[in-house]
Order: C-alpha cells, then structure tokens, then sequence
C-alpha cells in the first residue's frame, strides 16, 4: 500500500491531500475495497465528500487500465465498493480520486494480490499521460 500527497500552493497554507486503498476478498471470491481520501486545506480538514469523487482501477503489467467501477459509494467518510472477482481482469488495484471539473487528483494503489510489483512513479507517469 502506497500513498501519494500533493501541495498546492494557495497564499502562504498547503492543500495536502492523502489516499489509502484497503482491499479484502472473501471466501466467495467478492471483493469489497475502501478508498479512504485525507484532505487538509488551510490546516481545516477539507469536505471529502462534497468536493471529491472516486473510482478504482486495475492496471495489466504492460500498462493498460480497466475500470473497475466508477463514482464509488461514500459513506462513514470513506470511498466503499465491491466487486465479483470473476469480472476482473486482473487484481492490480488503484483507487483515483479527484475533484470534479479540475485537473487535480491524486491515488492510492494496492498490489496485495498482484502477480508483479507495481512501480508508484510509472503509475503516475502513465496517468498523466492518459488525460
């Protein structure tokens, strides 16, 4: 599990911002995932679910995305979901979360259950790159 904080500057505060991915299966083989975003503006702790949504990813070992499911469920002020594992084509994980109608987000990965080792700087690069 991997985080990631990113600072805006807005006069002399930091905007920072961390995600964290939990990911748990089942003996059914669901599997339920909690993206848990942190945002501090000001040094105020930021209104997550009125100003940020979610959605989880999995990314192949040659770089391609599949998206899992979007606009994930908010409540108890964490990101909830789950899926069936049959649908999947893979369980390299990562939680996006952004603001709406801005370029900022930022993500959470989780290669628990991966069968390579996912790099947090690739990851970042190919997404920039996706737009």
């Amino acid at each position: 599990k991997q985080w990631y904080q990113r600072r805006v500057r807005g006069g002399q505060e930091a905007f920072s911002v961390t995600p964290s991915l939990t990911i748990k299966t089942n003996a059914r083989d669901r599997t339920r995932f909690k993206c848990e975003v942190d945002a501090v503006r000001y040094g105020v702790e930021f209104d997550v679910k009125s100003n940020f949504e979610a959605m989880l990813l999995t990314r192949s070992e040659e770089g391609s995305y599949h998206l899992v499911e979007n606009l994930l469920r908010f409540r108890k002020g964490k990101f909830f979901g789950k899926v069936d594992n049959s649908d999947l084509p893979n369980r390299c994980f990562l939680c996006l979360a952004g603001i709406p109608d801005t370029s900022f987000y930022t993500f959470a990965i989780n290669g628990d259950d991966c069968d390579y080792s996912m790099d947090y700087n690739t990851i970042a690069t190919e997404l920039l790159e996706l737009d």
